[in-house]
């Protein structure tokens, strides 16, 4: 990325080695976070030296709210620049410095970026921790600013399959939504839908994705979003299993309407080639066609790097190619992507212990034993994955 800005503070200072003034503090805070802001705007990075300049100037000034300010903006900052672990480092570190300042007031704002971020990263229970602390210790909070809170805490409940807890809080969120943005309120809609997707609940779930869609429909640049309820829409009849033909063929065609009508960046579409898979796979029976819309997702989500979607999807394709006897599918799709999957494999002892049983069976070349063990295993994985659904 490109370094636009060339960091100079223009700051009154006849002594460099004497202390700053709490006004002349502040007007080189100012300039600071300029420069921070002007950052973010250009999407570019500060330079190491500029950096440190800037950490060692907020270090300074550790017991004043310019060390938070002046902190939050940077993790504002490597939040724009797609570098998380950052984001994460600077947020965390405006977070506590406020809270040892006993602050009063506007920690929630840091709270609900590193929040969001804790749920980027898979870290649900930190996520719901931090949101019932700052939910304990600051009392005035803007409803709008709460229902955000509100909001994540849900979607962590949600990832961590406690819909009970999700949808308490989801109805929190409802209770507060006056002023809350249209469109906001129909993604609350559709994790309330999931949620009612998990407990069973397909009446109210339906009329939740619904209103969601009729939100979206009404505002333009919503592509995105309406794909998004369309892809719960399928996982709903799938699990109903109340279409005939038509209403699957139906599904299929608005869909793949909505690809065609989507731009080559929208992150959605490889979505809704696996949602029109899953069509073919589970509603029609038709696995060849479901393979061939699963492929097209898997080159999607690479195009975007979707990562998150790779391992999902070579296991849906390598399931299909097993069932159907296809060898060459099969190696064809180790060779493309077998790599890039186990390059991200961490295993427990009882998988180890697998993969050496197989290398036994392998050395003594007793394929029989090999492919007993294997889909022994696969069979009772499958069911237990059936069984959560």
């Amino acid at each position: 990325m490109s370094n636009k800005n060339n960091f100079k503070l223009i700051v009154p200072s006849s002594n460099k080695s004497k202390p700053l003034t709490a006004g002349c503090a502040e007007t080189k805070a100012y300039y600071i976070k300029k420069q921070i802001n002007e950052s973010i705007k250009e999407k570019s990075e500060l330079t190491s030296k500029q950096l440190m300049k800037i950490e060692k100037f907020a270090d300074k000034h550790c017991n004043s709210t310019i060390y938070v300010d002046i902190y939050s903006l940077l993790g504002d900052l490597f939040y724009t620049l797609g570098k998380p672990q950052k984001e994460v480092c600077y947020y965390t570190r405006a977070f506590e410095r406020a809270m040892n300042l006993k602050l009063k007031s506007g920690n929630h704002k840091i709270v609900s970026k590193l929040v969001s971020s804790y749920i980027k990263d898979g870290k649900y229970e930190e996520a719901i921790s931090l949101n019932s602390l700052i939910l304990s210790e600051e009392k005035d909070i803007p409803k709008e600013e709460k229902w955000i809170i509100y909001y994540n805490t849900a979607l962590a409940y949600n990832h961590l399959d406690d819909h009970e807890n999700s949808l308490t809080y989801i109805n929190k969120a409802k209770r507060i939504s006056e002023k809350v943005k249209e469109i906001d309120l129909g993604k609350l809609l559709i994790l309330e839908g999931q949620s009612l997707h998990k407990i069973g609940a397909h009446d109210k779930e339906l009329n939740a994705y619904l209103s969601a869609f009729d939100i979206f429909n009404s505002y333009q640049n919503t592509l995105d979003l309406q794909g998004l309820v369309y892809i719960n829409l399928v996982n709903l009849s799938l699990k109903t299993k109340e279409l005939k033909e038509d209403g699957y063929l139906e599904h299929i065609q608005k869909i793949e309407k909505m690809i065609d009508e989507a731009s080559d960046d929208q992150d959605i579409v490889s979505k809704l080639y696996i949602a029109i898979g899953d069509i073919y796979q589970k509603g029609l029976k038709k696995d060849i066609k479901a393979v061939r819309y699963y492929l097209k997702g898997l080159e999607t989500a690479e195009k975007h790097n979707q990562t998150f979607l790779r391992s999902s999807l070579v296991n849906k394709i390598m399931d299909i190619y097993i069932k159907s006897g296809d060898l060459k599918g099969g190696l064809d799709l180790l060779d493309k992507y077998g790599e890039k999957v186990f390059s991200k494999l961490t295993l427990d002892k009882e998988a180890l212990f697998l993969l050496k049983s197989i290398l036994i069976y392998s050395s003594s070349k007793d394929t029989t034993a090999i492919d007993s063990l294997v889909s022994k295993i696969l069979d009772k994985e499958e069911r237990r994955i059936n069984s959560e659904k």
